[in-house]
């Protein structure tokens, strides 16, 4: 093989792990039931879960009023629910399945 030829080959593989390093799909709900389940990476999931709710609370759903920490509380609870209560829809994408759960314990009437 040519130099030129093994540089050209080199580059395209590295152009192509650094493209795939960075196309990382969103975790599903067996994992995200997972982190919320240890002890360790609990708080990464309420981050999660805090986000969803702070973003949708008044539209998609309705928290009941309370501060920040009672309705962190009671989301984390409602999503940790709504998982461990619908194992046949824990393929389904993280964020899903956070509004799912938040939709069907606080459904704006």
């Amino acid at each position: 093989m040519r130099p030129n030829k093994i540089f050209f080959c080199t580059c395209i593989f590295v152009l192509y792990c650094l493209n795939t390093s960075f196309s990382v799909a969103e975790s599903d709900g067996e994992e995200f039931l997972g982190l919320l389940n240890n002890i360790k990476t609990a708080n990464i999931a309420r981050a999660h879960i805090d986000d969803v709710w702070k973003k949708w609370d008044g539209t998609l759903f309705c928290i009941s009023p309370g501060d920040q920490k009672q309705k962190s509380r009671s989301a984390l609870i409602a999503v940790q629910s709504y998982l461990e209560n619908n194992s046949s829809q824990l393929f389904r994408p993280r964020r899903y399945l956070i509004i799912q759960g938040l939709r069907e314990k606080f459904s704006c009437d």
